[in-house]
């Protein structure tokens, strides 16, 4: 038993547990608590966490902001396309009459 450990079963037996009992009492809460310790995430885990999703953010928004981009310029290319041809077909229509 580390000293922790040997402090609360001390405790445990000075406040009426049997000796026996209050080591057992004291492995239990200690392996409890090992238990429970090693599923909490510590807060280096956690930022380092936030810090990986920002970067991936970064490159979504990165990727979709240069899929908008192209997009964008091929309907402008089919916008100025359009109006090409339509002043085209106004011009020969004007020649034509």
């Amino acid at each position: 038993m580390s000293s922790d450990t040997l402090k609360i079963a001390r405790k445990l037996n000075s406040s009426g547990v049997e000796w026996e009992q209050a080591q057992t009492h004291t492995e239990v809460i200690t392996d409890t608590l090992k238990d429970a310790l090693g599923k909490v995430a510590t807060k280096e885990f956690v930022e380092n966490q936030i810090d990986r999703l920002r970067v991936e953010l970064r490159a979504d928004f990165s990727e979709q902001k240069a899929e908008n981009k192209a997009s964008q310029l091929n309907q402008l290319r089919w916008i100025v396309g359009t109006i090409i041809a339509v002043g085209g077909l106004i011009i020969a229509s004007n020649l034509i009459s």
